[in-house]
């Protein structure tokens, strides 16, 4: 069974059972393997943000680019008041503390389903947001084989 296949049934179960937030140190580089992961992680985010360079954003805002970006700020779309006066500036710290518990880190914020509970799934989604950056050089294929 594909990692796809199994991400439609399993991976939602996984994060959705998982019976809290852990704190991970993520790592400054990553591996090639979790940002194919990563990849199929936000399968289950894209249905409310897209990550095309320059793309529009969708119920939630457009994620190309977002580490580095300071939170609140990407032009053309209506941030919480909370997220918009955070002063944060994603980096893996903080999409790692934010993905964890996204009320809990910035209280008053709207990410309804953004709870990634497993550490190793937000690991891996950090990884391939973090490569999603006109500064890539060269980006990290994120082909599985299937």
């Amino acid at each position: 069974m594909s990692i796809r296949a199994l991400g439609a049934s399993g991976l939602a179960i996984l994060i959705a059972s998982a019976s809290g937030a852990s704190e991970t140190e993520p790592p400054a580089s990553f591996d090639p393997s979790d940002v194919a992961f990563g990849r199929e992680v936000f399968d289950m985010c894209d249905g409310c943000h897209t990550v095309e360079p320059g793309g529009t954003s969708a119920a939630g805002p457009n994620l190309f680019g977002v580490v580095g970006r300071r939170a609140g700020s990407l032009e053309g779309y209506l941030f919480t008041e909370a997220l918009a006066s955070s002063e944060i500036t994603w980096d893996a710290a903080h999409l790692d503390a934010y993905l964890a518990d996204p009320e809990g880190y910035v209280p008053g914020t709207d990410m309804e389903r953004g709870t990634v509970r497993e550490p190793e799934f937000r690991r891996a989604l950090i990884a391939y947001l973090s490569n999603l950056n006109e500064a890539a050089s060269e980006p990290i294929a994120t082909e599985t084989g299937e």
